[in-house]
């Protein structure tokens, strides 16, 4: 097979879109709630018979926004093949075309493979995405191929037409990180007959409302997010736990057991939990389950640590702390006789943010990092991996970092505290950066600052190399023609259809913008002053 491939350094602003883009904007498509894909890399594979090749396609990473310009959305219908357009969540545009006949169809198999190498140990393994085509005549769109991530971020997808693509989501699909589970919790792993044990579930993920369905090992079945139970015969009970969410997603069955006894055993063995609650970083759910003793319980949480009761209610109890930070709380449990048992509770809501001043830059220049630290202290050891086998250790707030190869890096900064044996860490969300080995276009000034269509302007700047296929300068965003082309001059002639903007010169990569040009209407071939 022959295999065309394009390492696509930054999203490119698509000139020939604007052949098809619709008028209307394009509306709000689906929940934005995930992560999205960036910073990615294809190639273009065809099979011998095909009757188009790999080397005869230019492709091009577009925009969602582009792409979806491309598509009418007033008319288009609610559902594609099946699939509800609310329920997906648009990712990345692409734009194929041939650099010659025989045109957009062809017979044969183009297969394009994507990856996202921008996050690193797999992240989207096993993720659904489906690729859609919109259709050139009836903008609409068409569902192509569905590929699931493989190991290492790929995704494979067979396509029959050329034009634009679109790469969605389907959000009502769950990731393999956001599979829908829940967790079932007595307050009572052990106690006597006649006694009420409460139990209660802790979702994961799921889409509200979800229903309950408890057995409870002896013949009886309840059903709601908590129940009250009692036994009325000593033994072993096999407590089980179903769940079924708003979207149809059933949980694993979960169970736990319970023992039960003529008469009251020990209260020992408290364990307590603290779990992040969606959606606010500083909420917490608490739960706790203790082992033996009589009813009913007592409980007193303190779960900040300050040694003042927060709340006496039985588990589970949500709190939210006032700030970030490392908090030892405690829960003390009193039963009917009397006695008390006391266990420590860990919340670990500190935060770790780590920032840039910008995500590329030439090889030999240094990028400008910010730590911004929340609720650590100073027994905290921070740490910033930079993706080429460096790894620095409490760098300081504010620091810089050079790289001695080209390439993309993911960084990560990382918080690390052991408290009585355990490790707690907490990490920044990553960074990709990228590392040129060539240097950019840099236009330093133009002459004249105005001008009419058909009117000269000579551009000066540095690192313009040598004008290559598809080197060309944009104002605006609309090409303009060169007449000459150096490595520090550029001369270009206004092309019809330029509007004020600033220029850019375009190589393998944008250069640094200058200072805005002004298009004087009225000039020859533009009559009347009217701007196209």
């Amino acid at each position: 097979m022959k295999k065309l491939l394009f390492r696509i350094m930054a999203l490119v602003a698509l000139l020939a879109l604007a052949s098809c883009a619709g008028s209307t904007a394009p509306k709000d498509l689906g929940p934005d709630s995930r992560d999205g894909l960036n910073d990615l890399d294809f190639e273009l594979v065809t099979d011998p018979d095909s009757s188009i090749q790999s080397s005869q396609v230019e492709g091009w990473l577009t925009s969602t926004g582009d792409a979806q310009n491309a598509r009418d959305f007033s008319s288009a219908a609610s559902q594609t093949q099946g699939i509800n357009l609310n329920d997906l969540q648009f990712l990345q545009g692409m734009y194929f075309e041939p650099q010659s006949p025989p045109g957009s169809g062809f017979s044969g198999r183009l297969s394009v493979r994507m990856q996202n190498g921008a996050f690193a140990n797999n992240t989207f393994d096993n993720v659904l995405l489906f690729l859609f085509w919109v259709n050139p005549d009836t903008r609409e769109l068409s569902l192509l191929d569905s590929s699931r991530g493989r190991q290492g971020n790929w995704f494979d997808f067979d396509i029959n037409a050329l034009g634009h693509m679109l790469i969605a989501e389907n959000t009502t699909i769950p990731r393999p990180s956001e599979s829908f589970r829940v967790s079932p919790f007595a307050d009572q792993a052990a106690t006597t007959t006649g006694v009420n044990i409460n139990f209660f579930a802790i979702p994961e993920n799921g889409v509200e409302p979800i229903s309950y369905t408890w057995n409870m090992g002896d013949g009886t079945t309840l059903t709601g997010e908590s129940v009250i139970h009692s036994y009325q015969s000593p033994g072993s009970y096999n407590v089980t736990l179903d769940a079924v969410d708003g979207a149809g997603k059933v949980a694993p069955t979960i169970s736990t057991p319970i023992d039960i006894s003529s008469s009251a055993p020990p209260l020992e063995n408290l364990d307590g939990q603290s779990i992040p609650s969606t959606g606010d970083e500083l909420t917490y759910t608490f739960s706790a389950t203790v082992t033996g003793g009589r009813a009913p319980y007592t409980y007193e949480w303190d779960f900040d640590g300050d040694g003042s009761t927060d709340s006496t209610s039985p588990p589970p109890v949500d709190f939210t702390f006032e700030d970030y930070g490392f908090y030892v709380g405690t829960l003390k449990i009193t039963d009917a006789n009397g006695d008390t048992i006391t266990t420590e509770i860990v919340s670990d809501a500190r935060k770790l943010g780590l920032s840039v001043d910008t995500s590329s830059n030439d090889l030999g220049k240094p990028f400008g990092f910010t730590l911004d630290p929340q609720g650590l202290d100073v027994s905290d050891d921070i740490l910033v991996d930079m993706d080429d086998g460096n790894t620095l250790t409490n760098p300081g707030l504010s620091f810089t970092y050079t790289y001695s190869l080209a390439g993309t890096y993911v960084v990560r900064a990382r918080a690390e505290r052991t408290f009585e044996g355990t490790v707690y860490t907490v990490e920044s969300a990553p960074l990709s950066l990228q590392v040129f080995d060539n240097p950019r276009p840099v236009i330093t000034g133009f002459t004249p600052d105005e001008g009419p269509v058909g009117s000269t302007v000579i551009i000066t700047g540095l690192q313009f190399g040598t004008r290559e296929d598809g080197d060309t300068v944009l104002l605006n965003g609309v090409p303009m023609t060169v007449l000459d082309w150096s490595d520090t001059l550029i001369t270009i002639e206004i092309a019809q259809g330029a509007t004020d903007g600033s220029f850019i010169v375009r190589k393998d990569r944008d250069s640094d913008p200058s200072d805005p040009f002004n298009v004087i209407p009225g000039s020859p071939g533009n009559p009347g002053g009217q701007q196209t």
